[in-house]
């Protein structure tokens, strides 16, 4: 009933369930949760015959249950449990969504993403979780899945995003990001919602956010020593450290005055044990 309505079954996954595991979870109590996982009777056990399995011809043993009980310890499930009952989002909180059609050849379609959120706090999120570290400040370096971008993934397929922040993408180097309140996510769907901040992949971004408003001048005074007091940086308790390792830090110091690293001025600017090498990347190009 909700967003796999069209995902039929194949050779290679059973039928989607009809069973609303969100109230099922919530009519009933973590132990009644576990006693229901862990039940062997009218589950698939592992020596079944899933080579068998067609959804059109041989689909009742694949449509079943697998008998957790067989390969899960209690902690594990208990684990599950939890995850049931006091981790799962609502989701009905991150953004609408319609329906059209019937299983499996339905359609889903998410909006209204992030709801009354607040788009500011959801794009503070998304630079204190170091998600423009690899994606970018808009979302776009680095395709999600493949083939969308982080702004796309989440609005179209919200379903999905929520699950991934909080708990990771399996096998990537993407693991928890910390985004863990219902509010905080919130905030996140509702700025991921601007298409113009966070583009679709191959659109045309214009100028990037806040690009308009900035000021130049102070940016060449960042490229120089960020930390100086004329470009407004506010030391915190880091002050001794940026002044200690000054080279390590200046822009210019890696990639010349002239941005062109180690095939223009810098040519000659050896590293030592107080600056780092210079860059061979060319900024100019």
């Amino acid at each position: 009933a909700g967003a796999y309505i069209s995902r039929s079954p194949r050779t290679t996954r059973p039928n989607v369930s009809s069973v609303n595991l969100k109230e099922h979870a919530a009519e009933h109590t973590p132990q009644e949760l576990f006693d229901d996982i862990m039940r062997s009777s009218g589950r698939r056990n592992l020596d079944a015959d899933l080579a068998s399995y067609d959804p059109d011809t041989n689909s009742t043993v694949g449509d079943q249950m697998p008998n957790v009980s067989e390969f899960m310890t209690d902690e594990q499930v208990w684990d599950l449990v939890k995850f049931l009952k006091e981790e799962v989002l609502d989701t009905d909180e991150l953004y609408d969504f319609t329906t059209s059609g019937s299983y499996p050849t339905g359609s889903w379609t998410p909006s209204n993403i992030g709801k009354d959120g607040s788009a500011a706090n959801g794009n503070s999120t998304y630079a204190d979780a170091n998600c423009a570290f690899c994606h970018g400040a808009d979302g776009t370096e680095i395709m999600v899945d493949g083939s969308f971008s982080v702004g796309s993934f989440f609005r179209m397929k919200g379903n999905e995003a929520q699950h991934k922040v909080k708990f990771g993408q399996l096998g990537t180097q993407m693991l928890n990001l910390g985004v863990t309140e219902l509010d905080d996510m919130r905030d996140l769907y509702k700025a991921m919602a601007d298409e113009t901040m966070y583009p679709d992949p191959g659109a045309d971004p214009g100028d990037p956010p806040g690009f308009e408003g900035a000021d130049g001048i102070n940016g060449g005074q960042m490229f120089d020593k960020f930390w100086a007091s004329e470009t407004g940086w506010d030391f915190g308790a880091n002050e001794d450290h940026f002044s200690g390792f000054a080279d390590f830090y200046r822009c210019k110091q890696c990639h010349g005055w002239d941005l062109l690293g180690n095939a223009g001025a810098y040519i000659s600017r050896s590293p030592r044990t107080t600056r780092p090498n210079v860059s061979s990347v060319n900024l100019i190009v």
